[in-house]
């Protein structure tokens, strides 16, 4: 399906009131809404209790449980992303009991449905090690949403260059037409790219803009590699990237699919027997984040793509106000190219309806763990 060939409609319910509204401008949409009453009364029957509550994986896979049966998809995907909430944000030792939470969570719904299914681990955590200030810089220095050991900087002066190559915790310092030589790509992404991309040690991440305030218990691992469970059965995929092309051939042969995301999982505590499939684009690895969601959906780099790591996205034009970074939605996803009805649930906010492409999504409203009620956004295909 080609750009343009779509619309989305939102509805966000916050408990006291509920309302439809265009997805690209934000606009109000008064009694358009009215044919979804289905999908209207599942977001008021199912609350969203919060990034932190115990409740949380539950709601994934209650929601999830209710859009199979409303809507029979060939493509069902579920995020799991309270265990990074919880060990990022809340109680650092919080992550075993919830992953088993999750493990219970989501044999509930594999057994309930039956479907064949796919689960990956998004990568482990680690304790926060230190910090790198990249926050008086003559530049711009950006982090990349997440805690991550990586960071990007907009017009260094030499003064900046020098105070970069001093401290021993930035490992790499990469230019845009380095980064370009070695990695190529589409010429949006390196519009976009900072002028100087950051690696730093592992355990490692910034302090400045472009990450939350909150301080972080713990942070993304750099893993070459993720766990993958398909039932016991191995698969034919090395990379993420393969994921995409695996499940759309599924559904075009007729299967039913459930692909499952777990925040927070490498293959250290992962609890189902696995395979390892390749989290890295040459010496970039994948952290928790949209990069690494839109490669294992769209079965192609972040740099066929136009969304780098540390995108200075407030100087973009100012549509899509709730999908965070996107000015528009990313194409040629895994929901997208799926044959029939492709739905999604998360405690994910954004990356849910962004990153996934499906027909059907219905999220947490949720900013930075303030809760703010229950998303759905409805993808009206243009088959013709």
């Amino acid at each position: 399906m080609s750009p343009g060939t779509e619309r989305e409609t939102g509805f966000i319910d916050v408990g006291e009131w509920q309302t439809a509204f265009d997805l690209e401008t934000g606009r109000i949409l008064h009694g358009e809404g009215a044919g979804y009453e289905e999908l209207r009364n599942l977001l008021r029957r199912y609350p969203f209790p919060g990034d932190l509550s115990p409740l949380s994986a539950s709601w994934v896979t209650d929601i999830a449980l209710e859009m199979n049966q409303l809507y029979s998809p060939s493509l069902i995907m579920l995020v799991h992303a309270s265990p990074s909430f919880k060990t990022m944000y809340g109680e650092a030792d919080a992550l075993e009991p919830e992953l088993e939470t999750v493990k219970e969570e989501i044999e509930r719904f594999i057994a309930s449905t039956g479907l064949d299914h796919v689960i990956l681990g998004l990568g482990n955590l680690m304790p926060v090690e230190g910090f790198v200030d990249l926050s008086r810089l003559d530049g711009l220095g950006l982090g990349s949403g997440f805690p991550s050991s990586y960071a990007g900087v907009y017009r260094p002066s030499g003064r900046d260059r020098r105070y970069l190559g001093s401290i021993d915790e930035i490992i790499r310092v990469v230019s845009r037409e380095d980064f370009r030589a070695a990695f190529g790509g589409c010429e949006v992404f390196y519009e976009r790219l900072p002028d100087y991309f950051l690696e730093l040690a592992e355990g490692c991440t910034v302090k400045g803009f472009g990450i939350p305030a909150r301080e972080p218990c713990r942070m993304p691992c750099k893993d070459e590699s993720l766990p993958l469970a398909s039932g016991g059965k191995p698969l034919p995929l090395a990379s993420i990237t393969d994921l995409k092309g695996y499940v759309e051939r599924s559904t075009r042969d007729g299967k039913r699919m459930a692909l499952i995301l777990i925040e927070g999982l490498g293959g250290g505590d992962f609890p189902w027997r696995h395979q390892l499939v390749d989290n890295t684009m040459g010496w970039f690895r994948y952290p928790l984040g949209d990069a690494q969601y839109l490669a294992l959906s769209a079965g192609k780099h972040m740099t066929e793509h136009g969304h780098p790591p540390c995108l200075r996205y407030y100087l973009e034009v100012d549509i899509y106000p709730y999908s965070g970074i996107f000015n528009e939605l990313p194409h040629g996803l895994m929901g997208q190219d799926a044959a029939g009805t492709s739905v999604a649930a998360g405690n994910r906010s954004i990356y849910t309806h962004a990153c996934l492409g499906a027909d059907i999504a219905i999220e947490c409203f949720a900013r930075t763990l303030y809760n703010y009620g229950t998303l759905a956004v409805l993808r009206h295909r243009d088959t013709t």
